[in-house]
């Protein structure tokens, strides 16, 4: 691998929720990533504009984040699965528990046994599974995460890595 990062073509954007919420997506030629399953009415043609920007019929990768229903709404993941169809999911790692977290599952759970998706393809994001990739050796796009268990969060360690990060900033 080189030491030198290659320019491609990315798009990052950020969607108006119309309610309490939040939906990313980051396109390039070779993927379409959409963060949150979030995707109210008033945004879904934006979304697919945005996938035929690049020529998407599909999502490469649909990332949530949390089981929060401003993260993951029942109704909405619903239509990304039916309508998107992601090739790979990635979804929180804690248990799901309340009732829209649980019916999200559920999907998820259907998604992966009606399409006959390699397992490989519907990952639990825990400790374990971040654990087991495969260390950076140089510049990359490819797994790029960022996890803290909602069991260790607490207010000083986010003071100490906001601090870490601000000192590394300052140093580079």
């Amino acid at each position: 691998m080189s030491d030198e990062l290659k320019g491609i073509r990315t798009r990052f954007r950020a969607y108006t929720m119309p309610s309490a919420g939040s939906c990313f997506s980051y396109a390039t030629d070779k993927e379409f990533v959409l963060i949150e399953a979030r995707a109210p009415q008033e945004i879904r043609d934006r979304i697919v504009e945005e996938m035929e920007l690049f020529q998407h019929e599909t999502i490469s990768l649909l990332h949530i984040t949390s089981w929060d229903q401003d993260h993951c709404t029942a109704s909405e993941l619903e239509w990304i699965l039916d309508n998107l169809k992601p090739r790979k999911l990635e979804y929180p790692g804690y248990e799901a528990d309340n009732d829209n977290s649980i019916k999200c599952l559920g999907l998820i759970e259907n998604y992966k046994n009606q399409r006959h998706i390699l397992s490989s393809s519907v990952v639990r994001v825990t400790p374990e599974y971040v654990n087991s990739l495969k260390s950076g050796s140089g510049y990359s796009y490819k797994n790029i995460i960022f996890f803290i268990p909602k069991s260790i969060l607490k207010k000083q360690m986010i003071i100490q890595l906001l601090s870490f990060f601000v000192l590394e900033c300052l140093m580079f």
